[in-house]
């Protein structure tokens, strides 16, 4: 039988724990903001990575720092849109304001 790899035994632990997190705030996330579905959700959150953050040219060195860098241009993005309500960027932002489990899956996510 062959040895396992001790890094891909690892990252598939926490890929599994970040995986149990969402899906336990996933109904209550769904309940409170009034999103369809988990693909909703889902494409809500990370269908714009590359509008905030250069993904072809950004070196990512950590989670930590993906956040750092996706909040930054997700900042900029919602300053910019301010004066468009009912844009995809500031009916999110108001979703982050209004509910605290949407903020804390779209960290963990």
């Amino acid at each position: 039988m062959a040895k396992r790899d001790p890094e891909k035994t690892a990252r598939n632990k926490i890929i599994d724990e970040l995986t149990a997190r969402l899906q336990a705030m996933e109904a209550e996330v769904l309940k409170n903001t009034g999103i369809d579905s988990v693909h909703s959700l889902h494409g809500k959150i990370g269908g714009k990575f590359a509008d905030y953050i250069d993904i072809k040219n950004e070196v990512i060195i950590s989670a930590d720092h993906f956040i750092s860098s996706w909040l930054q241009g997700y900042e900029k993005r919602v300053l910019e849109m301010r004066d468009y309500p009912d844009s995809p960027e500031c009916e999110t932002f108001k979703l982050l304001q209004k509910h605290k489990v949407f903020k804390e899956y779209l960290l963990v996510f």
